[in-house]
This record gives structure tokens, sequence and C-alpha cells, in this order.
């Protein structure tokens, strides 16, 4: 049955497996910062895998978190992974309603899986980018920013507040940014043959990983779940849980072990886990590869206990598999180009962008993915509202009841 297909263990679902959409289905559930594939966590020396299976909550950890907004706020945990939770946050005063994101932060539990430095590492990016946007990055979509900055349309915008960052009750740390209704997801498997669509992901997504590649951060785990649809149709890169930041160095070979996903990350980093074998940036383009393949082709097959080669995640099988399910030439070329093992060869930002210039027209100025938003009576539900000039309440005096790991994190943390 299409539900449960018969096929050879390795190979994607076949096309004739795949249930015929029909355009009145309902919209799929929305999703926000990168929650739906958990971190498992083994040694701390290992890089850690993400799976694709929905966490379970648990009442007590959910009802404890939500204690740490007020009453006047009404939360909805829209995700969750082993240490975080994120909110959907709405605030309503002065006939205005706000919607944000909150990522919220169990720093004990984080200390117990000895994930602090994935959060204090977090924490500076997140400082970093925010200082940018700040600076360069406010201009609406419909704008030019500086051209140095234009790549910052492409990055997850935060609360606009100083206090985006802060420390709410007993061990929590938030971090207030603005509420996309749906990363990439609901559009897996949606996109095959929608060549306009796919290469406008594409280019919006190098031109983002470019900038932060610019600024010293290599993202780490990209996928669909970490890419974000602005209410314009617009791509943005979020979650940052995972990256590599180094301002001081320049954009190639650094070496950095963090959260990543199975199928998505790049072979050397497999391979430089527990050294210090040297990345590149070029590893962010090959999870941009794999991306779109998961936008084209069902395959369920992405498990940290599987080689490349084994999850057919080559360029060759890769190519046969996508021309399956009647993707584009051209989107078929490039991302066997991005997905080549050897990042020698495997092509970088410029290479992508220059192959789009001379291939294609320029793009329009309405994003295609408008085209697979709900109806516009849908859209006015989810609208998003203008990020809260008002800071969340920063409670300091929680700082001196944390455990001493957690203290220093949190120092750094108001150090704004």
């Amino acid at each position: 049955s299409p539900s449960n297909p018969e096929r050879t263990p390795g190979l994607p679902i076949p096309p004739s497996a795949v249930p015929v959409r029909d355009a009145a289905q309902p919209w799929p559930p929305r999703c926000h910062p990168a929650t739906v594939r958990p971190p498992v966590h083994d040694s701390p020396a290992q890089v850690h895998f993400i799976g694709r299976t929905t966490t379970t909550h648990s009442p007590a950890t959910d009802t404890r978190t939500r204690q740490i907004f007020s009453p006047d706020l009404q939360a909805e945990i829209v995700g969750a992974g082993s240490y975080g939770t994120v909110f959907k946050v709405v605030s309503r005063a002065q006939n205005r309603t706000t919607v944000r994101a909150v990522k919220v932060v169990d720093l004990t539990r984080a200390h117990e899986l000895r994930a602090l430095p994935l959060c204090s590492q977090e924490i500076k990016i997140l400082k970093h980018v925010h200082r940018l946007q700040s600076q360069y990055g406010r201009a609406s979509e419909d704008e030019e920013d500086d051209r140095d900055h234009r790549g910052l349309k492409h990055i997850v915008k935060f609360a606009r507040h100083e206090n985006f960052i802060g420390v709410s009750g007993q061990n929590y740390l938030y971090i207030a940014m603005e509420y996309y209704p749906f990363s990439l997801v609901p559009f897996v498997h949606r996109l095959n043959a929608d060549e306009l669509a796919l290469r406008f992901i594409i280019s919006q997504v190098t031109v983002g990983l470019n900038y932060l590649h610019s600024i010293g951060i290599i993202h780490m785990d990209l996928k669909p779940d970490n890419i974000f649809v602005s209410p314009k149709g617009n791509c943005v890169i979020g979650d940052f849980g995972g990256s590599f930041y180094n301002p001081e160095s320049g954009s190639e070979d650094q070496f950095w072990s963090g959260a990543h996903t199975a199928g998505f990350v790049a072979p050397e980093v497999i391979a430089a886990r527990g050294s210090q074998r040297s990345i590149s940036t070029k590893c962010d383009f090959f999870s941009l590869g794999v991306s779109i393949y998961d936008l084209v082709v069902i395959h369920e097959l992405f498990n940290s206990e599987l080689t490349h080669r084994e999850m057919r995640l080559e360029p060759k099988a890769m190519e046969e598999c996508m021309e399956l399910y009647g993707c584009p030439d051209l989107v078929v070329y490039m991302v066997k180009c991005m997905c080549r093992h050897d990042p020698k060869l495997r092509w970088g930002g410029r290479q992508i962008l220059d192959f789009l210039a001379r291939n294609y027209d320029p793009l329009p100025s309405e994003s295609p993915l408008l085209d697979y938003f709900p109806p516009q009576t849908e859209r006015q539900a989810i609208r998003i509202h203008e990020p809260a000039r008002t800071p969340l309440r920063f409670d300091r005096a929680a700082v001196k009841q944390l455990s001493q790991p957690s203290s220093k994190l949190v120092n750094e943390v108001t150090d704004l």
C-alpha cells in the first residue's frame, strides 16, 4: 500500500508508491526552530546525530518550563529537543497582538548532557548576528540593505530589544526571535518538478550561507527543518545549536564537533569526529544539496548507523532517484555538484551562484513558494506581527541560584 510500500532496504520509496496530492489537501502542520529531529547523544568526543522521529514531551517538564512566562502571555509548545523547548508566545496589549518564538533551554539538563559548550557557542553566534541585524539588517524584505550585508535577510531575525537572550526562573535560558509559521518541511515532496521554486531556495539559502561564512560561522546542521519561510515566501536560516564560530579566522579549514543530523552532515565532518582534522565551509553546501534532495525524493533512511553509501547519498545514486521523481536536469546537476564527497571537488557558494546566473533568468520579485501557501483566509490567521520592542521579564536574581557550570554560561549571556 502507499503507506507501507514494499521496498529494497536503502532505496527511496518509488514515485508510484506516493499518494497523489489533492490541491484541496489541508496545509501540513506548521513547525518551528528545529525541533522535530531530537539529538541523540553518544560520547562527548563524538559528533551527535539527530534522528527523524518526533520528540515526546514530558508533561511535567512542559508545565515547569511554561511557568517561566508571565500569566498574560499565551505560550504554546511548537517543538522540543533534548534540553530545549520552542514556544510560540502570543501577547496582547493595547489592541495589538505580538507573536514571537521563544527557545527555552533547560541549563540543568544541558549540563547533564555535557551540552553547555554547545549552548555557549550558540549564544556567541546569536549575539554577533543580533548586533549585525541591529546595525544593518532592519530594512524590510523589499528594500536593498547594504550590499555587503544583504545576506542578513536570509538569517532568522531576533527580537529587537537588547535582552533578546536572558535568564528567567530557575536555570532557564531564553532566546526570543521572530516567529516563522513553517519551515521547509511542509514543502518536502511537493516541489520535485518545480524548477523555479527549487532554484529560488538554492539561491536564497546560498546567499545566506555565504554571509554566515564571511563572518566566521559554519552552520553545520542545515536541513529543511532549519530553513524557515517568511510571510513573503523568502527563505531564512535558523537554529545555530550545532554551529561553529570563530570570528578571528578565515572561512576555510575549521574544526568543530557539535550536534548534526544523520544524512545531512558531510562525510568529512563524520571523519573528523574525535580528532583535530579540519573541515571547510563547503560542508554546509553538502547539507544544502541533501536538503534539496530531501525536498524532491521520498527518502526515509537517514540513519546515523549507516554510511552515506548505504543511505544511497552519493551523487550518481542521488541523480538516478531525482530523475525518477521528475526533477529538472539542471537542479539534479547542481545537487550532484554540491554532494560530491571530496570537499575539494564540491561546489561552494560562488560556483552555485555563478551557475545560476549563467543558466537562468533572474529570479522573480515574488517568491514562487507563495503558490504553496495556504489560502489567503488561513494566511491571515498565521500572519506574523511586528516583534515586540519590550523585553521579556529578565530575572538576574536567578543567576545566584544556578549551579556553577551554568553560572559561567549565564554570566556570558548577561554580558550584552
